[in-house]
């Protein structure tokens, strides 16, 4: 049995492409100093934040966040901008579902010509 979907608890700057291009930034950085193993801490924050917007979406929540883990900045990058894309596909899906549709059997309208 599938559990309905749980809100993320992320807030919405973590996935502003702003945030996306500081993180990859702060990375670099960070590589080049004796302070790298802080990009594993930020990393598994990135991880976290992805596995739980994906859950709370109802998506499949294992390639993104395997991406992320992998790849860090850049992967959390394509993500940030898909997030939006996706996010703007969904609400136009959710619009259209919420239309009735008109089946063939339904009944003209009254004072409508019948051919």
């Amino acid at each position: 049995m599938s559990q309905p979907p749980l809100p993320a608890n992320v807030p919405d700057w973590a996935f502003d492409r702003t945030t996306a291009w500081i993180y990859l930034v702060f990375g670099l950085v960070l590589a080049f100093t004796p302070l790298f193993p802080a990009n594993y801490g930020i990393g598994i924050a990135a991880l976290i934040a992805v596995r739980r917007e994906r859950k709370s979406r109802g998506l499949p929540a294992f390639w993104w966040p395997f991406g992320v883990f992998v790849a860090g900045p850049l992967v959390y990058i394509f993500f940030v901008y898909r997030r939006h894309h996706h996010g703007t596909r969904f609400q136009v899906q959710q619009t259209y579902a919420a239309v009735p549709s008109v089946s063939s059997t339904s009944q003209p309208p009254p004072n409508s010509p019948r051919s």
